[in-house]
This record gives structure tokens, sequence and C-alpha cells, in this order.
């Protein structure tokens, strides 16, 4: 339907009555701009009710929903002369909107006239969950999206697809830079999921045109958590019948299925009948797989067609043990080629708790019904010579006629029978820029690594308990880490303070900022050894066994034997200033005049006495008496260790119904409860005047100088 109407003339929809049944539920009423004056010259309406003004002044369309929302205003017609074009976080995010709303721009051109910031708003990808696909032709003219963001690490979105385009199929995305891309996606459902920084799927079942990724360079970070199969590519996770060439991406991949497979690659997650050519991979992959084996590589996970002149350098890590992860592909079907690939070999190849001594470039190359898949000119190379001049040559040459790469690549297109809208397929020459990448691709910034974690300490054996705290000097870097000797992720437990150690750890520790690729991961190990002293009287599930290893090896107590701790004893007065005094470190009485007549000079403890009523911690039970072998009562001994510590006032006094206010021990036994050093013996009592045992002494003292 065509009608023409003058400038700023209302829209109407008549009925064969005549009367106007136009929905106008938007915010605004259809009629195209809303600041200016339009001359709207001819209205398009589809089937599913979307209807397009064209403005002739400014030669833009406007389209709405069948309720009157708009869903973009575009300039230009979509014709490969006069395309649609893209130039605001706004129109991109319409764009996106009309084509979950079914518009597939089947066959049109959209262009981007400008780079992109999408800020901190969520992006819903263009084809919405992955119910609806784009079928255009969308050209970044080298532009660049920045900050999508597609959940978060907290609250991950529930999509079946993901990415920039959640679908494309017959499409062709080229000439485009998405930079520092965030995706987390998780499902609870048994339904196989999709996460592409440039689209989750890349296909041909609606359309019948295979689709085409080319040119396109991308960094960012993918998560991936399903139950069942979890796919994930740096450009696409799922690739069928289609394209992709000349792409590179820098990215991090966490690909989680607990009830299937992972599968992930540095480029594709995986490919079938399809063309891989002519990319770079650069970053992590971390998979864990509930069932199957996890399938990863840095270039593809899965490989089922033909793979020409890629390299990755690519660090892979697979929590259960694999053999389907290589370097370039984890696993290359009986239908795959492979030729001219290289990886890093310094890169980490990783199979549950086994590090792969000689890193491969494909983890499993299948035999099926008589065929094997095709390998051929792979090689692993070092760092150095990924980043060389030599290295950039090799690319270039591997492209010569006499070379076998193009005939694999036509052949490929032929046996797989693909069919894509893209007029001229170019296959790109590499330069040395930084790193080895195509010369007419979009260019990112190659990423700065957090930086690696410092563990302290730093390893070693402890007795008792060890405390230990993980810093990075990166600002704003979140941590992880893990205590099984496995790799941290953003699953791992998040670094948020000094944790304590009780028992053999091998601590491995991760820093992640937004912007950055993740560090190294650094680790520790710790051991707990048998204490010196064994004391056989001392269980080690007793409440106090730490307390009493700790003043073994602190020279705070020898026992009272060499195997006998004897916890349950009274603790008498001379003990509890020895102990004190031990804990201290045996510091030089200030007083070497014995005020005691029952205090001899050549008793264990004179020092400490001397030294305790120097500090003014005890004067006695009288002038003359210390009573060095009475026993000790718990308030005695909370008391010596406040006054120890200085008296100090005490803010919201914890009170126990049998600690009078009045009583010289109040301040001391609240100051004790406020900082830890008991909790009486029940929630509402302290027993002041109960025997003070050697345990519940060095537990008090544990507790004080050892936490």
């Amino acid at each position: 339907m065509t009608s023409k109407s003058s400038a700023n003339a209302s829209i109407k929809r008549l009925n064969p009555s005549g009367s106007d049944v136009l929905t106008r539920q938007g915010k605004y009423a259809p009629g195209g701009d809303l600041l200016e004056v339009s001359s709207l010259v001819d209205v398009a309406v589809k089937d599913n009710g979307i209807y397009s003004l064209l403005d002739n002044l400014r030669n833009r369309i406007f389209t709405y929903d069948s309720h009157g929302n708009l869903l973009y205003a575009f300039g230009g017609t979509g014709t490969q002369n006069d395309p649609y074009q893209i130039a605001t976080a706004a129109q991109l995010r319409a764009f996106a909107a009309a084509v979950n709303a079914d518009e597939h721009f089947d066959g049109e051109y959209i262009v981007l006239t400008a780079d992109i910031d999408l800020g901190d708003a969520q992006w819903m990808p263009v084809g919405s969950a992955g119910g609806h696909y784009f079928a255009g032709i969308f050209d970044g003219q080298n532009h660049c999206i920045r900050g999508m963001k597609i959940g978060t690490q907290e609250t991950p979105a529930d999509y079946v697809s993901a990415g920039l385009f959640a679908c494309i199929d017959g499409a062709v995305v080229r000439n485009l830079a998405v930079a520092d891309a965030e995706i987390y996606i998780a499902r609870l459902d048994a339904v196989r999921t999709y996460a592409g920084i440039i689209a989750g799927v890349t296909d041909n079942s609606e359309t019948g045109a295979g689709a085409v990724i080319n040119n396109c360079t991308v960094s960012g970070t993918i998560y991936n958590k399903s139950v069942d199969w979890s796919q994930n590519g740096g450009i696409t996770a799922y690739c069928y019948n289609s394209m992709i060439l000349n792409c590179g991406a820098q990215v991090d991949i966490t690909s989680i299925s607990t009830g299937g497979t992972a599968l992930a690659g540095g480029i594709v997650g995986q490919d079938g009948f399809a063309i891989v050519a002519n990319n770079y991979a650069r970053g992590s992959i971390y998979a864990e797989a509930g069932v199957n084996s996890a399938t990863i590589g840095g270039i593809a996970g899965m490989q089922a067609g033909v793979a020409g002149n890629n390299y990755a350098d690519v660090k892979l890590v697979s929590k259960n043990a694999t053999g389907d992860i290589g370097g370039i592909t984890g696993r290359n079907t009986a239908i795959g080629t492979i030729i001219y690939g290289y990886f890093n070999k310094e890169q980490e190849q990783r199979s549950g708790n086994s590090v792969i001594a000689e890193p491969k470039a494909v983890g499993e190359n299948v035999t099926m019904l008589g065929n094997t898949g095709v390998v051929k000119e792979t090689a692993g190379m070092t760092a150095a010579e990924l980043r060389s001049e030599a290295f950039r040559d090799l690319l270039n040459d591997n492209q010569c006629e006499d070379k076998e790469l193009r005939t694999a690549l036509a052949q490929g297109i032929s046996d797989f029978d693909i069919v894509v809208r893209e007029a001229k397929l170019t296959i790109d020459s590499w330069v040395l820029d930084g790193i080895v990448r195509q010369g007419n691709a979009p260019t990112i910034p190659v990423l700065q690594s957090a930086a690696a974690p410092v563990i302290d300490p730093n390893g070693g054996t402890f007795t008792g308990k060890q405390t230990v705290t993980i810093t990075c000097a990166t600002e704003g870097a979140r941590i992880y880490y893990t205590l099984d000797g496995s790799d941290p992720t953003a699953d791992s437990t998040l670094y948020t303070g000094a944790f304590t150690l009780t028992e053999s750890a091998t601590v491995k520790a991760i820093a992640v900022k937004d912007g950055c690729t993740a560090s190294e991961i650094i680790t520790a190990a710790f051991t707990k050894d048998k204490p010196a002293i064994v004391f056989v009287d001392v269980a080690e599930d007793a409440w106090y066994y730490d307390a009493v290893q700790w003043a073994a090896d602190a020279g705070v107590t020898n026992g009272t034997s060499k195997d006998h701790f004897s916890p349950d004893m009274s603790c008498t007065r001379a003990q509890a200033v020895m102990f004190l005094w031990n804990a201290a470190g045996k510091p030089t009485p200030k007083s070497m005049n014995n005020p005691f007549v029952d205090v001899s000079e050549d008793a264990y403890y004179y020092q400490a006495v001397l030294w305790a009523v120097g500090e003014g911690i005890t004067n006695g039970t009288d002038d003359h008496h210390f009573s060095p072998n009475l026993t000790a009562n718990r308030a005695q001994c909370v008391t010596f260790l406040y006054r120890y510590v200085g008296a100090p006032a005490v803010e919201n006094k914890t009170t126990f119904a049998d600690v009078p206010a009045t009583a010289y021990y109040a301040d001391a036994v609240a100051w004790a409860a406020a900082e830890g050093v008991t909790n009486g013996t029940s929630s509402t009592t302290f027993s002041p005047l109960m025997n003070c045992t050697r345990a519940h002494m060095v537990r008090f003292l544990y507790n004080y100088f050892a936490k």
C-alpha cells in the first residue's frame, strides 16, 4: 500500500468504510520527525503490521510497529547506493528493536557512519534472545561499537543466543569493530546456548543463503553457563554453511555446561560445512563440562569445515580431563580440513589437573566411515615468532597461487554448497602492527593485562592456622581464588579480605578488570606441619587444640611434661603470669626489687612475677605475698590480660548475669568479650569465680595474641 501526503499531514489507515483505524499507542503519534517538518511521500506496510514512512525532505525512513510505536528512524532507503545510516547508540538500539519485532531487513543495506559507545545500559541483541534473525548487509565501515553489555557477572541474562546479533541468516556483517564487550548469560533449563561477540548463531536455515562475517575485530569477555551444550566463540558461537573471514578476536571465554558439552573457540565454538579463513584469536578459554568432555581450541572448538591460514595465541584450560583440546581446534571431524594453522606453543594447555607437556595443534582428529579429517601445514610457535615479520610474510605467502589455501577454500565452498550474498570475497593481506593482523581490518588497541595478584605469605609451612592476604596493583581489579589447586575463574571465590587456612592448601589467584585481559594465575602452596610438640592429652578436635599448639610453638608453655599439657588442670597464679610473660616476649622487669616473701629468686616464675608487678598487672594477694601456687580463677586471668593491654575504656559493654557492674573485674570481662578473647561459659554467664584451667588460659592468650 502506498499513499501521498502533504508536509506534516497526519497518517491514517482507512478501513473499507473510510474510517481511520490506525493504532496510536506510542509515546508520539506516527508522523515523521518530531522537531522538524517532514514531507511524507510514501508508506509501505508489511504483512506483520509494521509500516514505514518515507520523509522526502531528509530522505529518512520512520518505521512503526502495528501499535504505533516508533521502531527506528534511519537516513537512507536501504539500497546499496543509499543504505540506511546509523550514527548513534539510540539509532543502533532502534535497529535492534526493529529486528526483534520481526523486521529481517532481508537484502537491505545498513551502514555505521560513526563510532558508537553504548554506555552503561544493557544491550538487547539484534534478534532478541534468538527468536528472530537479521538477513541484511551490515557494514561498520571500520567504525567501532564500544561497551556492549549483555547481563552482568552477578545477574547473567537468560538468553539462548547472545552477541551484537543473536542470529544472522543470509546476512553479511563486515568492516566492524566491537570493543570491550561483556557477555554473561546463564540458563537453568535444558536448552543449548550460544554466545559470540558478533553473533550467537550464524546460519542459513531461514533464507537458504549462508551468512558472512568479514573483516571484523572484537575484544571482550564471554561467560556462558548452561544445563545443555554451552557454545561460544570470540566472533560467533555456531557457524553453519557460512563464512568467517579476515577477523580478529581478543577474548576471554568461560564455557560451562552442567549437563552436556562445553564448546569454545577463539573465533568459533562449532562450525559445520563452513569456511573459517585468515583469522586470528588471542586471549584465554576456560571450560567445565558436567557430563561430556569439553571441546576447546584456539580457533575453533569443533571444526567440521575448512579452516585455513589462521593463528591463535590462546590459553586453554579444561577443568575436566579432555582429549578435545588443541591450539587450533579441539576436535577436527572426519569432514574437517585444517591447512596452514599456527598456535602459540608457549601458552598453557591444561586438561583436568594435567598440563599437556607438548601442546597440540589439534586435540582429536576424527576418523569415521573410512574418512579422516585433514590436518596439513600446522605448527606451534613462540609468542615472539607470532609477532615477527617472518610470520607476517608466511601468512601472506600462504595466499599465493602456488600454495594450497585458495584451492582448499574453493573446494570447501563447492563441497559444502555454500551460497552467500557477498558479491566479492577477498582474503586480506597481513601486516605487523604490534601484533600480526589483517591490513584492512578495523583496529582495537591490544588490551593491557591486569597485574598479577600477590599472595602473602607466598606459601610455606604452618602449624595451627595461617592467615593469607591477596593484593593486586591494578586499581579496581577483582581477585578470584581457589584453595584446591584448580585454576580460578569468575565462578571462583571472590576475594573480599584476609582468610584463614586450617589445613594444607594450594592457593591460586587471578586478577580481572573490565577493559583488561585477565592476569596470570599466581600459586602459593601451604603445608600444615605436625606440631613440634605433640601432647597425647590434646585431641585435634578439642576446642583448645589450636591454642595449645600455638602456645607450644610460641614458647608460651612446654606442657607439664614432654608429651602432656594437662588442659583440665587448674592454672596457678604463677602459671598465669608466666604464660602471659612468655606471650609478651619475656620483657625485662622494670625493677628487680622483690616485695614477695613467697617468690624465691630461683623460682621458674621469678622474672615473670616481677615484670607483672612492675607493669601493674598484679599487686599480689597482699603487700608481701604473691601466692604463686594459689589457683587463679577466670576473673583474675582476664584481668591480668586486660591490665597488660593498658586497661582501655570499653564501649557497648557485653553484660553477663554473673558479673556485677561494681566488681573489680567487670571492665576486664567486658573488654575480653568485646575483643573476642572470651564468649563466656554461656550466652549469659562468664563464671568469674570458676577455676581457670590451663586450657582456658592459653585460649585467652591465643585469642588475643594470635588472631
